[in-house]
Formats: structure tokens, sequence, C-alpha cells
């Protein structure tokens, strides 16, 4: 499998295999494109995201038929679900090869991720099935030739390598650094709003209570209200009301 496999320099990598998988390769090859250049925490929050159906893989080929995604911008995709399950088991497997050579998970960068088909089992019905179709002799019912129904094998293989022993070109690099951008993004939203800050307080010394800081324009309005002399020939309470006259 050399053609397939990943033929660059594997100083400061790791890697998982999977093989005689019971899944769609198309599908596989489809998932392997949505992960490739990621970190490797990244590329786990995006397989289990397609695992659980929460967001739709871009086809980018094998996509007759297929509908358009608004998620995906108009472009064609569907949602993979068994096939990310796979290649999340497979993308463990690596994690854990890189943490038993001394490498940490986040400084991992998923370099090599495909699949490809495998052997093919022919199968086909039981002889003697009677099913609707013309089949070679024309007739609407009958016995016609068996169709075949072959059973399709695949592999998964996934690399990882360490984002300071690994050297890429110029284009990886930018494909890197927009997936880093991206995940930056997300992790911005996920983030709580902070709380409004409220206004610090200080101790009181003498009655040993906390009161909060009032802000020098409001000491300045409290002061001048006190300054302003008071009128004692006026009833604050009721100012409009008239004075009866002394009783002789």
């Amino acid at each position: 499998m050399q053609n397939y496999s990943y033929n660059g320099n594997r100083n400061g990598t790791a890697f998982a295999l999977m093989e005689s998988i019971d899944a769609s390769y198309k599908d596989l090859g489809a998932v392997c494109d949505s992960i490739r250049y990621r970190r490797a925490v990244s590329a786990l929050a995006e397989l289990e995201s397609i695992a659980s159906g929460e967001k739709a893989v871009y086809y980018r080929r094998n996509n007759t038929g297929f509908g358009s995604r608004h998620e995906l911008g108009g472009k064609k995709g569907r949602y993979p679900i068994k096939a990310a399950k796979v290649i999340r088991r497979v993308l463990i497997n690596a994690m854990a090869n890189a943490k038993n050579k001394g490498y940490m998970n986040e400084e991992m960068i998923v370099i090599h991720a495909a699949a490809n088909k495998k052997q093919i089992l022919k199968r086909g019905p039981a002889k003697g099935v009677l099913y609707l179709g013309t089949g070679i002799t024309g007739h609407t019912y009958g016995y016609s030739p068996a169709r075949r129904s072959n059973l399709e094998y695949a592999r998964v293989e996934i690399g990882l390598a360490s984002d300071t022993e690994y050297k890429p070109n110029e284009r990886v690099k930018r494909i890197i650094n927009r997936h880093d951008k991206e995940d930056a993004k997300l992790i911005e939203k996920a983030q709580p709003v902070k709380a409004k800050r409220q206004p610090a307080k200080q101790k009181d010394s003498k009655a040993g209570n906390t009161a909060a800081i009032k802000p020098p324009a409001q000491e300045k309005r409290q002061a001048e209200a006190k300054e302003k002399p008071k009128n004692n020939n006026v009833d604050s309470q009721s100012p409009n009301k008239e004075v009866p006259a002394a009783s002789k």
C-alpha cells in the first residue's frame, strides 16, 4: 500500500490504521477531507459533532444527486454519521500512539487522513428469487438473472505530526492557519458574556461596614445641598398653605 499510505518524513509522527471496514469508502473519504490539517483536539471535536448529526460534511466529489446545504454555504453535502464514528475511533488510536511516544495531543496536527476501497466480496440473491423487473426475457414478472449485491470493505489511515518537528509547505501552512482562526472564533463564541462591572466597595474602619464608593459628581451635589441655608419661615411640609392669623 505504498501508493495510498503516507510517503513523507515520519519523524515526530504517529499513525493508526483500521482494515476491513464495512462502510462506504466515499463517505469515509469525505469525512477525512473535513479533518485534514486540523489540530488533533479540534478534529476530534469536529468528528463528534458530525457523529451526533449536528454538522454536515462537504462532498467535493462523488456528490451526484446530492442536495445543497445552507449550513455549507450552498455546497453539496450529507450527514455521514456511521463514517464519522469509524474515523473517530481511528483518530483516538492515533492520539494514544502519539501519547505513548511522548507527544502532547495539543501539539499534534492531522497531516494524513485517507480512506480507500479494499476487497470486494461478490454476492447475489438466492437461486430462483422472484422479483419485479423486465430482465432479459422481457417479461414484467418472472425469473430474471441474479443481480449483484457486492460487499465492499474499506481501510482508513490517519497520521499525526508534532507542530514543532513537522515542516509543511506554504499551501499547508495557509490551511492550518485558517483552521486555527476558525477554532479561535468558535472558542470566543462559546465563552460566556461577562457581567457588568459593579462599583467598588471600601471598608469603613470605624463602623466596620462596607459601603459603595460614590462617584465624585454625586459627592459634589450632596455637599452643595448641605451648604444651602434653610428658610425657617416657610413650612417645608406645606409650602403653599396660608399661616393663620394670631388670636387677640
